[in-house]
């Protein structure tokens, strides 16, 4: 038997500035490919929308802006209504007929100090402008107010019945469909000045007609049509 005996050989010695080359270069070569690697990964990007869609988005404002439009008021008097306020486009370009229903019978400073807004004053001199014709029946014409919540329907016909008062028409029925608008309309007739005794209910109003203070002033009368209540002023 052959037994060949092997003498292991010590490595070669690696000078020490070499070790600090060869960590430069593996650290260059790792910056090269993880910058190789983002450059292939793709950038997401955000499409810009085509005219289609562009157009489709738009389109409720679009829309929107053809069928309101802002309020403007024709009169040279008064204060802006203090919210923002808008109309049909339609109704919007129809424009007023003259007015020439005069104001005086808004006592005081009900139009200088903007107790009544430019919008509100076009209903109550409107309405008192309609309320002077007389139809082919010989019935007074009549004047609706189809303005939205909030607006001031309550206040314009507070302002019509004030107007009608310091023109001597007296008497006066406001119907309503809730009895709880009856402090709304109190308040709105004090807000302009207007503080005259409130009777609430027809049960109220019998109880004064059969008592001994049966004088009762001329007035305001309110009604709700759920229990026809009403409320003499």
């Amino acid at each position: 038997t052959r037994t060949i005996y092997i003498q292991p050989m010590e490595p070669p010695m690696v000078p020490a500035g070499r070790f600090v080359e060869l960590e430069a270069i593996i650290t260059a070569a790792q910056t090269a490919a993880a910058t190789t690697q983002a450059a292939d990964q793709p950038v997401p990007t955000t499409a810009a929308p085509d005219d289609d869609e562009a157009s489709a988005d738009d389109a409720p404002l679009t829309e929107a802006a053809s069928v309101f439009a802002p309020f403007r008021s024709d009169l040279p008097f008064g204060h802006p209504h203090p919210g923002e306020i808008s109309e049909s486009g339609l109704l919007s370009s129809v424009r007023l007929p003259p007015l020439t229903y005069p104001r005086d019978g808004l006592w005081g400073d009900i139009v200088g100090r903007g107790a009544l807004s430019q919008l509100q004053l076009e209903g109550v001199l409107y309405g008192g402008q309609r309320h002077l014709m007389l139809l082919p029946d010989g019935r007074r014409a009549g004047f609706y107010i189809g303005d939205g919540a909030g607006v001031g329907k309550g206040r314009q016909i507070a302002g019509t019945i004030i107007d009608n008062c310091a023109r001597g028409r007296l008497k006066h029925l406001w119907f309503s469909t809730s009895t709880d608008l009856l402090l709304d309309a109190e308040r709105d007739l004090k807000d302009l000045g207007c503080h005259i005794n409130v009777i609430d209910g027809c049960q109220q109003l019998s109880l004064i007609l059969d008592t001994a203070q049966s004088d009762l002033r001329p007035g305001k009368s309110w009604a709700s049509q759920g229990t026809v209540r009403l409320c003499v002023l």
